[in-house]
């Protein structure tokens, strides 16, 4: 039996990785600061792993997955440390979830830090994903919905034209197994083909909560200083200087596709549809 690891493994997209992995007759180990609290009854190895630490148990794995991100850390260094454990353990394969945003001039800090990981992963070898704005009930969708169910009102920028691309979680897990039983290496753009115009995408996420919205338009500078205060003066509201900065990012590309993968990805309107 094949054994993965996962970092991050108590996240939104790491937990449904290693469901998915499950699924497949895989044996998994959870790498984390804690053990999952079912962990133990779905057969899953709970290993101790601080993000950053160089010397996290590997052995028996045919495959590490690096989830793990924390806005606080030094995740470059993290990533490169954690890819040295790997290769000096045998791990035969690592596969690291980066970004869409993952480009060494990104407007934000995270898309920057994101490409400066994968700098670590050999492409000869290793596997390195780049999903769009994941969906499902986690991570950063969960906040923009949460945020619309407080406070169904949203600054936009140039009218809340931006592409947004996306995949469902469900979508993600699905091609990242088959990615790696077809032995794929390199890496993979995965997202719907068909983006939605961010106005379009917090339109369908205040219906999906039950609520109207109110879109502000907003000059990018002026969104900017404002989500400076509200970092600065800690205020309960879903603004942040990087989230302003990521608009930078949304523009309109041909999503690639891939002969490794055979499932085709739900369109954004029905993934949202049917967390509604």
């Amino acid at each position: 039996m094949r054994v993965v690891g996962v970092t991050g493994a108590t996240g939104f997209i790491g937990s449904s990785l290693l469901a998915a992995f499950l699924e497949r007759g895989w044996g998994a180990v959870a790498f984390g600061r804690r053990a999952l609290p079912d962990g133990a009854a779905r057969g899953i190895t709970a290993r101790p792993y601080v993000l950053g630490d160089d010397a996290p148990d590997l052995t028996g794995l045919d495959l590490l997955v690096h989830c793990a991100y924390d806005p606080q850390a030094d995740n470059v260094a993290a990533a490169a440390a954690l890819v040295r454990r790997a290769r000096a353990e045998g791990v035969p394969r690592v596969l690291f979830v980066s970004s869409l945003s993952a480009q060494t001039d990104a407007g934000s800090a995270y898309g920057r830090e994101k490409a400066a990981c994968e700098r670590s992963f050999d492409a000869a070898r290793d596997l390195i994903v780049r999903p769009g704005l994941v969906i499902g009930n986690g991570g950063l969708f969960a906040r923009m919905r949460d945020s619309l169910r407080r406070m169904p009102l949203a600054p936009v920028v140039d009218g809340g034209r931006q592409p947004v691309y996306g995949i469902g979680i469900d979508d993600l897990a699905g091609a990242i197994v088959e990615l790696v039983e077809a032995g794929a290496c390199g890496s993979y753009v995965l997202a719907s083909p068909e983006p939605l115009a961010l106005r379009e995408l917090l339109r369908a996420i205040a219906r999906g909560v039950g609520r109207g919205i109110v879109l502000v338009p907003v000059p990018y500078a002026l969104l900017l200083a404002c989500a400076a205060i509200v970092e600065r003066l800690r205020l309960p509201l879903d603004l942040g200087v990087e989230r302003v900065r990521s608009l930078r990012n949304l523009r309109a590309f041909s999503v690639p596709s891939y002969p490794e993968i055979a499932r085709p990805f739900a369109s954004l309107p029905s993934v949202l549809a049917a967390l509604a």
